[in-house]
């Protein structure tokens, strides 16, 4: 503790209220969607589903615009999800990105973010029962990223 005689202290200040993230919660189903964004996320603290320990990671966010009514009369609606950073051939990220790509990746090869951003896709959005300020709630997960709809009058091959 004698390290941290020296700073000073002061119990007059104000406290700002901002506005939070939000739960979202759209029915489930499969949607039209775009990437809109991928950040890596640095030294993200994680527990181990299967061993129950705590590790440290890189992560990847994604961040989707969902069109939740194909007529466009209503909003649509962004939801992120994540992946480790980790890129494999089994590995989320890697599946997700052949997706929005629209064709296989070669071991190998490198790209950025900004050649999947914008790139239509599909999206498997699930219930996901959460926890927030002790009030359990039910928020929309994407845990699948499918290729876009073909358009309709296209045979495959087209």
């Amino acid at each position: 503790m004698a390290e941290n005689e020296n700073i000073e202290t002061t119990d007059d200040f104000e406290i700002k209220v901002e506005e939070g993230w939000s739960p979202v919660h759209i029915e489930e189903g499969i949607y039209d969607a775009a990437l809109m964004k991928l950040e890596m996320m640095k030294d993200v603290t994680v527990k181990d589903p299967k061993t129950q320990e705590t590790k440290v990671i890189d992560m990847l966010k994604w961040t989707f615009m969902v069109r939740v009514d194909p007529s466009g009369e209503e909003e649509d609606v962004e939801l992120q999800a994540t992946s480790s950073y980790k890129f494999t051939s089994n590995s989320k990220a890697f599946g997700w990105s052949e997706k929005l790509l629209g064709r296989k990746i070669a071991v190998g090869e490198q790209f950025k973010p900004s050649d999947l951003t914008g790139k239509m896709c599909q999206v498997v959005v699930e219930d996901d029962d959460r926890e927030f300020n002790n009030e359990k709630t039910v928020v929309s997960k994407i845990t699948k990223v499918m290729p876009p709809k073909k358009p309709k009058g296209k045979k495959k091959g087209d």
